[in-house]
Order: C-alpha cells, then sequence, then structure tokens
C-alpha cells in the first residue's frame, strides 16, 4: 500500500461531502456530477487503497444516480445521500487509520522489540 498524500485526499473527500450536503431536490445537476466525478479521480490518484477506491466507486455509482437523472426511479435522493455518506464516512475512518499506520510503525517497532 502507498500512501501519496492524506492531506489532498481530505480536501477531495471534504469537497465531496459538500457537493452531496448541497444537492437538494430531484433535479439533475451535472455541473455537480462533473465535479464529483474528478474529485473521485483526484481522491483515487493520491490514495492507493484498495479499500477506499471500493469507497470511491460506490460514492461515484450512487452520486452519478442522484446527480444525473432528473427523478430517481430506483431509489430517491433520501436513500442516495445516505447511501453516500455511509462511504464517505467510511472514507473519513480509513483516512484516519492510514493517518495512524503512517506515524506509528517506528514506535510500534520499538515497543515490539522489548
Amino acid at each position: 500500500m502507498l500512501i501519496t498524500d492524506l492531506e489532498a485526499a481530505r480536501t477531495h473527500h471534504s469537497a465531496l461531502k459538500l457537493i452531496i450536503a448541497r444537492h437538494v431536490g430531484s433535479n439533475a445537476d451535472l455541473r455537480a456530477l462533473r465535479r464529483v466525478v474528478d474529485l473521485c479521480r483526484g481522491l483515487g490518484e493520491v490514495l492507493d487503497d484498495e479499500y477506499c477506491r471500493e469507497k470511491v466507486r460506490v460514492v461515484a455509482e450512487y452520486a452519478a444516480e442522484m446527480l444525473a437523472h432528473s427523478e430517481h426511479h430506483r431509489w430517491g435522493v433520501d436513500f442516495l445521500k445516505r447511501q453516500i455518506g455511509d462511504a464517505l464516512e467510511l472514507i473519513d475512518s480509513r483516512l484516519y487509520s492510514l493517518d495512524l499506520i503512517r506515524r506509528v510503525p517506528a514506535r510500534g517497532a520499538v515497543l515490539h522489540f522489548r
């Protein structure tokens, strides 16, 4: 696992949360969709983590459903926002864990050999 830039990942993550939170109603918003796609791509580029990539894929799929259509025949906007929010929360948790892993290995190795 390569951790390229956790700060950039957090920036992408925060921007995604903001876009989803601001979307109201059931109207299509293709501009927001393009931004979500760009942010998801960027998040995938700054983090090489399979778990995060899977959750980013979930965000992108549900956001595409929510932002590309005026009517949500299969799911409602609330359901889509909840699924996206859940995936973003899991990404946030993983970023926290990756940050701890990155900071602690030297100290953990010392404790392990005592």
